[in-house]
């Protein structure tokens, strides 16, 4: 992290294994958002350089298997990732989306950084559930 005034380093973001590929901003909760080459994506918190949450997209893309871009949607608070095909995602209208679990719950897990509660059931389906708006 660079100082653009003082052209100075402010803090070093220690965390990937392999080179940084792309960078994102969620603005509105200090987030930066890192891609790495090895398909692993972190969230850091810029008022403290620490980092937040990792994650792993353990797709196959064929025939490189790998992701190109990065890109934080603010209005739907999602994170896009690009590979050298384009995957479309059809969104459910409101009366096709589940608010429940159809089976029985066995995990629940409130996580307060990113305000929701992850649940899964028996048979193998996760929720992630916003604590503001349901």
């Amino acid at each position: 992290m660079w100082d653009p005034f003082t052209l100075g380093v402010l803090s070093y973001l220690y965390g990937h294994n392999t080179s940084v590929q792309d960078l994102a901003m969620n603005e509105d909760r200090h987030h930066l958002i890192s891609l790495g080459t090895d398909k692993t994506v972190m969230i850091w918190d810029v008022r403290n350089y620490t980092r937040i949450r990792t994650l792993v997209d353990k797709t196959d893309y064929r025939p490189d298997n790998r992701l190109t871009s990065l890109m934080f949607d603010k209005y739907t608070n999602n994170i896009l990732l690009g590979s050298r095909k384009i995957n479309c995602w059809l969104f459910k209208k409101q009366e096709d989306i589940k608010t429940s679990h159809e089976n029985m719950v066995c995990f629940a897990l409130h996580n307060g950084t990113f305000e929701s509660v992850v649940s899964a059931d028996d048979d193998g389906f996760i929720n992630i559930w916003d604590i503001e708006d349901g």
